[in-house]
């Protein structure tokens, strides 16, 4: 995510910004309060140990920095959840109320949550429509299997229900330091 970013950056500010990945053992190779916000997409749901990732992105932001993330979170009725996914990976999903504490126990605040399940049905809809067209097919032959390709369809189907039920939420969430 973080070449991915990079490469899809606004031509105008890429200069200005560096994206880096969450190293395995926890650390995160930038000075204390040198970094004006964290952004992360689709990728905290895979993160098991979000307070101590949470209190290294405080310990790096400035003063009045920010955190901006879109991650999955499941409803409060249903608890944090974690699971083996379709393709194998870990998912460590929480509910609004755990992030919360985990947020405010890292020491951030004005939390808040927008929903964009909506709008992430759409892309995971686009996804779908990419994943079983010819084109890709042509372009990542070399890469992507049949039976991989099949598996990513039937995780976007997977994905598609358990948005449509409610069972998941794509969450954008905004704190300060």
């Amino acid at each position: 995510m973080a070449n991915y970013a990079a490469t899809h950056a606004p031509e105008n500010i890429k200069d200005n910004l560096k994206f880096i990945s969450y190293p395995p053992d926890g650390s995160i190779p930038v000075s204390d309060e040198s970094i004006d916000i964290c952004c992360s997409k689709g990728v905290l749901t895979n993160v098991e140990k979000k307070l101590e990732l949470f209190q290294e992105l405080y310990r790096i932001l400035k003063n009045k920095g920010q955190i901006v993330f879109i991650d999955w979170l499941v409803p409060e009725s249903t608890g944090p959840k974690y699971d083996r996914l379709r393709l194998g990976d870990m998912s460590f999903k929480e509910t609004q109320s755990s992030y919360t504490k985990i947020f405010q126990k890292a020491g951030f605040k004005n939390i808040e949550f927008i929903d964009k399940s909506k709008e992430y049905w759409e892309y995971v809809k686009q996804l779908d429509e990419m994943y079983r067209s010819s084109e890709h097919k042509q372009t990542y032959a070399t890469i992507i299997s049949d039976s991989l390709r099949d598996e990513l369809i039937l995780a976007n189907i997977d994905l598609k229900k358990s948005i449509e039920s409610g069972q998941q939420l794509s969450m954008l969430i905004l704190a300060d330091k």
